[in-house]
């Protein structure tokens, strides 16, 4: 079984060329069908079998096509894959590169690592670990961030049915797969998919646990992290800080070792205005809004202090004024969440009933928002639609359009091209009948085979079921 890793490689040049390398280091879809020794249908085959007979460079050469169409069907929407072939809603662009069949099977058999073992079923991810695996060993190495990076949830929406399906009410998407995220100007840098409860969690408690795997490999670099509520603690401040990384983060009131307001102060307080308190190097802030906003950070000085553009009741723009923390975690703590919402943009792949088809088309897709952030360096005004199209053309280049399948999904031109390039002849052996093999109707020999395809079939009636 073969593995499909897509994995951002750029060469030494590619940030002045703002280009980017993906490389393909086995094919997703090797599995198509092949015809085993007793005539039937096998939906796993090995790479190296594939090549025996011949087709190993067509498996590999449809995995980038097969991922560029998707890029496309992300861009014209279409309630089911099976219009873009149709009469009525024919898309050129698709119909040029796959026929209707042969798109078919890619999505079939379509897959991102082996099938695991028996004694694997408990793992919920085991269908996409090593694609994980692969990026997050990936994304750090192409790019260096800035000072500033920010650690946020994200979800990869799903509504089936999976162990791990979580509910955040906060989020757009508010079903899916929850995934911690660590990025830094819109790139994502580091991600984990969250699978339960820890079952051993440290006496910091998981989420702690969490922050601290999420930013190892970025201490004493003079990182500012940004955290939202569900992270942010007066301990977490404290040994980050032993770590290199100085902090700023939304908090609840009522966590453990804050410095003391009260409510009474904190009702008292108009729009506009503030408290601030501070214990060691760790500082408290209250802005209010249009409601509280309780800031941690210990990144800069309690004195500081910045403005904020904020609508008043009459609807015109206003500026106001605020702590320099609040300022700097209203306009650095949103990487990953603009992150997501290009994702969201162009989101690729199809429904499926396979639960971890869903995780594994938002990895590529975060492969691609990621290299959209890589091309857009040295760029003015940069549009993800047009690096989109880029790369949907890039990959469909690297298999060049299919002739046939542009003449199949023509209709009426397609009893043309069936006639001049599909027609029987005669065979040096007999072999099984491929069609009445797949459809079970016995294991019937045939001396005909199909100049174009290749393969025997019986004269009558599966020569023309086959081309239907």
């Amino acid at each position: 079984m073969c593995v499909c890793h897509l994995s951002m490689l750029p060469p030494a040049s590619s940030m002045a060329h703002g280009t980017l390398n993906l490389r393909l280091t086995s094919c997703s879809c090797s599995s198509l069908p092949a015809s085993s020794s007793s005539g039937q249908t096998t939906p796993t085959t090995t790479l190296s079998s594939a090549v025996q007979r011949g087709a190993g460079g067509l498996l590999l050469q449809s995995c980038m096509p097969f991922l560029g169409v998707h890029i496309y069907m992300a861009i014209c929407t279409l309630p089911q894959w099976h219009m873009y072939w149709s009469h009525e809603y024919q898309q050129p662009f698709v119909a040029s590169v796959f026929p209707r069949w042969r798109f078919e099977q890619l999505l079939r058999y379509f897959h991102v690592a082996p099938p695991p073992p028996a004694a694997a079923d408990a793992d919920p991810l085991s269908r996409v670990r090593p694609l994980i695996q692969s990026l997050q060993h990936s994304f750090a190495r192409h790019y260096l961030p800035g000072r500033d990076i920010a650690l946020d949830e994200a979800i990869a929406a799903f509504k089936g049915r999976s162990p791990i399906k979580q509910y955040i009410p906060s989020k757009p998407h508010k079903w899916g797969y929850k995934m911690y995220c660590l990025a830094s100007d819109d790139y994502v840098l580091h991600f984990e998919v969250y699978e339960g409860k820890e079952d051993h969690p440290s006496a910091h408690g998981a989420t702690y646990d969490t922050v601290m795997r999420m930013v190892a490999g970025f201490e004493h670099k003079q990182h500012v992290l940004y955290i939202d509520s569900y992270f942010t603690s007066p301990d977490l401040l404290a040994a980050l800080k032993q770590r290199g990384i100085l902090c700023c983060g939304s908090v609840r009131r009522n966590r453990r070792g804050m410095p003391p307001i009260t409510k009474e102060q904190v009702r008292r307080l108009g729009k506009g205005e503030w408290i601030k308190r501070q214990q060691g190097d760790t500082s408290l802030a209250v802005w209010k809004d249009q409601k509280d906003v309780w800031i941690l950070y210990n990144h800069t000085s309690p004195l500081n202090a910045a403005t904020l553009d904020r609508w008043d009741d009459s609807g015109h723009k206003v500026s106001i004024g605020c702590p320099q923390a609040v300022h700097d975690y209203f306009f650095k703590a949103r990487s990953v969440d603009v992150s997501n919402q290009l994702h969201y943009s162009y989101p690729i792949g199809r429904k499926s009933k396979k639960a971890w088809s869903r995780l594994a088309w938002w990895l590529i897709d975060i492969s691609i928002v990621n290299a959209f952030k890589l091309w857009s360096i040295g760029k003015d005004h940069p549009k993800q639609l047009e690096f989109r199209e880029q790369l949907m053309h890039a990959l469909v280049k690297l298999f060049g359009s299919n002739r046939e399948a542009v003449q199949v999904s023509r209709g009426a031109d397609a009893s043309v091209a069936l006639v001049r390039d599909h027609f029987p002849q005669r065979a040096e052996h007999d072999r099984r009948c491929v069609e009445c093999s797949q459809r079970g109707t016995g294991p019937h020999r045939s001396s005909f085979i199909c100049a174009r395809c290749n393969v025997h079939l019986c004269i009558d009636p599966c020569f023309h079921l086959h081309h239907k």
